[in-house]
């Protein structure tokens, strides 16, 4: 049986063999949508650096940053724009002119070309057809697009097309559709791979392996999918004090341009299916990249400030809350246990970004973690008493500014830059938080 599958993320090395983990790729078990971090490539040469990178002989494609797949003139393309140094000859390319990407979201983007993105016209009527190889699952697949296809279109001037009268021809050479969705087996991971506007005709494929199926999460791959297909990127490229590095999502190069703040529950992130979602901030940065649909009213372009949430007695994590909003709980005798905080947008080299720490009951001051690690005890019936936040490597006449709500006193003042907000030796419980940055405060 042929099983297919799209991707979050590309490639894995397992056991000393190129393991196919491919674009927008989401795995078994648990449909991580990674294998783990990874180094770049070594890249002495450009034949070096292709020897290094992920292959797979029955696509006859390379893989980078864990789930973007490409043809040899692609990838010389790639190394030429991230390993300048090396004297080379002018490389052609058969890539047709598509204009631009962005990123949530993060848009794919290159110095030289600006957005990776479809045209206006291309994007109303971005055609496909359905592998009939699905079998017993092709209607289910088809359902799953077309939830895919709203989920965008709702908010943004995009909308995927199936051409079901193509159906019985769904191969690349078909030039009826922009791309097809076919079913490939990745042996359980990943579990879709999917390509960037720029891919030439040959490559525009979606590839669904079974597990996404039959894992109940197929729409939410396959929006994933549909995202990058878009020209977004993942958005943990910019998650901690190295964007490059990328989390889970292994390592990624920098071509992007932020349309919104930053979204840790967005349906581009690479942390696997389960933990996705499309959220109003990837609705937003799509209707900044593509226009927004009729009756969608996004929140302002770009992306700026702080994100930070809490972890609080008998409820959790709360929502996301933004720049000098209310984190915790006011008048409910509930102690703040945990929280994590965050640089919205953050494209500055490392090390930069914000850390910070916590005074824990039973456990004083913990050892300080920055740029969304988590402070604070989780399960432990621990309350948080005190916190202190500071910049790392910020730019000029930039502070962090907070101030946290302590049980019987209320709010306290605000402090600035690692002075104590909240109480020790006390025993009072921090019940809730706020924090922002000074005005102009601009990181990126």
């Amino acid at each position: 049986m042929n099983i297919y599958r799209s991707a979050l993320k590309l490639i894995c090395q397992a056991n000393g063999a190129k393991r196919l983990v491919l674009a927008g790729a989401v795995f078994s078990g648990a449909l991580s949508a990674g294998c783990g971090t990874h180094d770049e490539p070594a890249a002495s040469s450009f034949e070096e650096f292709r020897l290094n990178t992920p292959y797979s002989e029955e696509l006859k494609r390379y893989f980078v940053e864990d789930d973007i797949a490409m043809d040899e003139v692609g990838l010389r393309s790639y190394y030429d724009r991230h390993f300048p140094t090396e004297a080379r000859a002018p490389q052609s390319t058969s890539e047709p002119n598509l204009g631009s990407a962005s990123s949530a979201l993060l848009q794919y983007s290159v110095p030289s070309g600006g957005d990776v993105k479809w045209t206006s016209g291309q994007a109303m009527n971005l055609t496909y057809c359905v592998n009939p190889g699905f079998g017993g699952d092709t209607n289910n697949v088809i359902n799953a697009m077309a939830g895919a296809n709203l989920a965008w279109a709702n908010a943004a001037m995009v909308n995927f097309v199936h051409l079901a009268a193509e159906d019985s021809n769904c191969q690349t050479s078909n030039n009826n559709v922009v791309f097809i969705v076919r079913p490939f087996d990745f042996g359980g991971s990943p579990a879709a791979l999917s390509f960037f506007p720029n891919a030439p005709k040959a490559m525009r494929e979606l590839l669904v392996d079974r597990v996404a199926i039959t894992s109940g999460l197929l729409q939410t791959v396959l929006t994933h999918e549909l995202g990058h297909i878009l020209g977004f990127r993942h958005e943990n490229n910019r998650v901690g004090p190295n964007p490059r590095a990328g989390s889970t999502c292994g390592w990624e190069d920098s071509s992007f341009r932020a349309l919104t703040d930053q979204d840790p529950m967005s349906i581009m992130n690479c942390s696997g299916a389960s933990n996705l979602f499309m959220t109003f901030a990837d609705q937003s940065g799509a209707a900044c990249e593509y226009g927004a649909a009729p009756g969608f009213t996004p929140a302002p372009c770009g992306a700026h400030g702080l994100l930070y949430h809490s972890n609080v007695q008998g409820i959790g994590w709360t929502p996301i809350e933004r720049d000098n909003d209310i984190t915790g709980t006011i008048g409910q005798s509930l102690r703040l246990e945990a929280f994590r905080v965050l640089i919205s947008g953050l494209t500055a080299p490392a090390p930069s970004g914000i850390c910070y720490t916590a005074h824990v009951q039973n456990v004083g001051w913990q050892p300080e973690v920055c740029n969304f690690q988590t402070a604070g005890t989780i399960g432990q019936g621990l309350r948080a008493e005190a916190v202190k936040f500071r910049l790392l490597n910020p730019p000029a006449n930039c502070s962090v500014v907070y101030q946290a709500h302590v049980q019987s006193q209320g709010w306290q003042s605000p402090v600035m830059d690692n002075a104590v907000a909240g109480t020790t030796g006390q025993s009072l419980r921090l019940e809730a938080l706020k924090i922002g940055l000074t005005p102009g405060c601009i990181f990126f």
